[in-house]
């Protein structure tokens, strides 16, 4: 435990050029950090999991703060129990970033790859995705809570729907750049990515509401 907390504490106060430089080249340059990583090329960049655990606590951090209920792209409401939901939402992400990764490697199995290497290609896009939730979630609470003016409202709406669209337009950067696919299928692939892993939110939302609530 006491390693373990030494680690995290490093991860979040500890700023050297490995933060910038991964940050950077994660949205700047999608799926090259992954790429690069695989290839063994990682003394540059931050570990995946330090990276992810980071990014996950800033998350849960910002959706407590604004009391938002959003679950990826979707909105699950528990009747105020935002604790629940909370929990809810801890928990599931320990189980859909490796079931995302195993949904990424069934559409590419002819490329004979170890999971592994979906797994940290997971990760990596799960990094960037909490950001665009997250400023989902900050543009939403803005528009709930404070009175705009109609062009403040237009901007933060413009905002939110940006990250909403980021959200998919990375998926496809990430496999095209990490798979060298061609733009028809790296589409197409991740069409069926999102549509395998939209099953599994749908089964861990079930769960949840059956057995838990």
């Amino acid at each position: 435990m006491r390693e373990f907390v030494k680690d995290a504490a490093e991860t979040l106060f500890n700023i050297d050029n490995r933060v910038f430089t991964t940050i950077k080249d994660l949205f700047l340059k999608p799926g090259y950090v992954t790429k690069k990583y695989i290839e063994g090329q990682r003394a540059r960049y931050l570990p995946p999991l330090r990276l992810y655990i980071t990014a996950s606590i800033l998350y849960f951090l910002v959706i407590s703060l604004v009391d938002s209920n959003q679950f990826l792209l979707a909105k699950i409401n528990f009747g105020g129990e935002e604790d629940a939901f909370g929990d809810f939402l801890r928990y599931s992400m320990i189980v859909l970033v490796p079931a995302f990764a195993w949904v990424v490697q069934l559409v590419h199995r002819k490329q004979k790859r170890f999971y592994v290497q979906f797994l940290i290609f997971s990760v990596h896009l799960h990094v960037i995705w909490f950001f665009f939730f997250g400023v989902i979630s900050i543009c939403d609470h803005t528009l709930n809570t404070i009175s705009l003016s109609s062009a403040g409202s237009f901007l933060v709406t413009a905002v939110s729907s940006l990250a909403k669209l980021s959200f998919f337009i990375y998926l496809v950067l990430f496999v095209k750049n990490v798979f060298d696919e061609g733009w028809g299928k790296s589409l197409l692939k991740s069409f069926l990515i999102m549509m395998g892993y939209s099953l599994f939110m749908a089964a861990v939302v079930f769960l949840y509401l059956f057995f838990w609530l």
